[in-house]
């Protein structure tokens, strides 16, 4: 299961999550799934109320579903910081919610790259990272954040909500 929500911040909501993950203090640790597949910037947000209250409830409110919380954070990535192909939880009730915070737009997107790729069993299937674009998914789907293009000078911001679905969370 896959879901896209385009422009699912107001300009005002945008603007402030935009200016939040713009002025993070990143560190070098991030790994998708060990570090044999490179590091990228992280920086973690469940402190940060604007995106552990605001934003998760708009995410409770928009898939209608009891969600609990389980961590959110920042990744940033440049230029030959590719992710490797992982899972984020093997639970049936774990998801991923995924929002894009860069600049890029359908008019640049294809310069710029920074894909996310999910692996099926009949290929592979690419999510433009567009901003302002959330990408819910199951957990357990293979899937990898790839880097902007030697071309682009920007850093690739996705903000990941590690949430949990279920009928009654215990």
């Amino acid at each position: 299961m896959i879901e896209i929500f385009d422009n699912f911040l107001d300009e005002t909501e945008l603007k402030k999550a935009v200016n939040i993950t713009s002025n993070l203090k990143w560190e070098l640790n991030g790994a998708s799934s060990d570090e044999k597949d490179g590091l990228f910037w992280s920086a973690g947000l469940m402190h940060n109320k604007f995106f552990s209250e605001h934003i998760f409830k708009k995410i409770e409110k928009t898939l209608k579903k009891d969600v609990k919380l389980w961590d959110v954070y920042a990744n940033g990535q440049t230029y030959g910081q590719d992710g490797g192909f992982h899972i984020d939880a093997d639970a049936d009730d774990y998801y991923t919610f995924i929002m894009y915070m860069s600049d890029i737009r359908p008019e640049n997107v294809d310069v710029i790259g920074g894909y996310t790729e999910f692996k099926f069993k009949n290929g592979v299937h690419a999510i433009e990272p567009l901003l302002n674009r959330c990408v819910l998914f199951d957990s357990k789907l293979l899937h990898r954040g790839l880097a902007p293009s030697r071309s682009s000078k920007i850093l690739r911001i996705s903000v990941a909500f590690k949430i949990q679905i279920k009928d009654t969370i215990i």
